[in-house]
């Protein structure tokens, strides 16, 4: 899943984050309840600065709804 395409960055003339899902597959112990199946995914935030100035500091907040881990957070 993609949430921006090569258009929308050439268009953009600021800041533009983009969010994408790679990959998702189930974990051991596979159990019945999909709410209680435990996953692992891999995913790319990125934050594009087509404006003209530096961007100095920033935060992005990635919000998960089914107790999440976050494992690792490669490049950040």
């Amino acid at each position: 899943l993609s949430t921006t395409s090569f258009t929308d960055a050439q268009s953009c003339n600021g800041i533009l984050i983009s969010y994408s899902s790679a990959t998702g597959v189930p974990l051991p112990p596979n159990v019945t309840d999909p709410k209680k199946q435990p996953y692992r995914f891999e995913s790319t935030l990125t934050v594009l600065n087509n404006g003209l100035d530096e961007l100095k500091s920033w935060k992005v907040f990635v919000g998960f709804q089914h107790n999440e881990f976050l494992v690792s957070a490669s490049n950040a």
